[in-house]
């Protein structure tokens, strides 16, 4: 009997350990960051391009990408979420707060309106599996020597699950494609489905 007792103590918290930190694995493309602006808030918009389920954090940077790794000295807004969400939630935030779930922010988040990106990204800065980025430097993707410039992330790819914009302060998708997550990611991955301003 004590050891019936202390296996069902055992099962028991690895299930609530389990359901405290569970949250959804995502892949590249599972979300698009679909909008930005450099100019105001240093504001920007995302949309889940597949469930997930209450807990999930996404960490989104200004760090750029320098030979398989982050600069440092800028900031990181982590999000997560506080519901189970649907596949084609858009998520609006900036440093302070965000349009559902909450934010956290280490660093100085301040996008540059002299060009800049926002990597997405899951688990640590050492190990992140890389989500989605874009880059609006008019340098586009290339090696990480400013804080503007950013190398293009391993995992990703320019056109499929990240997108280059040049040189603008402010942009969001045009919302020509807005159903089927494929389609979706491919529409927002081109830069020609985008409405910039300065």
């Amino acid at each position: 009997i004590p050891f019936m007792k202390k296996a069902t103590l055992s099962v028991l918290f690895a299930l609530l350990v389990s359901f405290v930190y569970s949250q959804t694995s995502l892949s590249a493309g599972q979300i698009a960051i679909t909008s930005f602006n450099s100019d105001g808030s240093d504001n920007f918009s995302f949309v889940l391009l597949a469930d997930v389920t209450s807990g999930t954090e996404i960490k989104f940077t200004e760090n750029g990408w320098d030979s398989g790794a982050f600069r440092s000295g800028e900031g990181t807004i982590t999000w997560t979420a506080t519901s189970n969400l649907t596949c084609g939630t858009e998520i609006s935030l900036d440093a302070a707060s965000a349009s559902t779930g909450t934010v956290a922010v280490s660093g100085s988040w301040a996008l540059s309106a002299s060009g800049d990106q926002i990597l997405a990204y899951q688990g640590t800065e050492a190990s992140p599996t890389m989500i989605f980025a874009i880059n609006f430097d008019g340098a586009g993707w290339v090696s990480s020597d400013t804080s503007n410039t950013s190398d293009l992330p391993t995992g990703l790819t320019d056109g499929t699950n990240a997108v280059n914009l040049g040189e603008i302060d402010n942009g969001q998708y045009d919302c020509s494609t807005t159903s089927d997550q494929n389609a979706v990611l491919t529409a927002v991955s081109t830069a020609g489905n985008w409405t910039l301003n300065n």
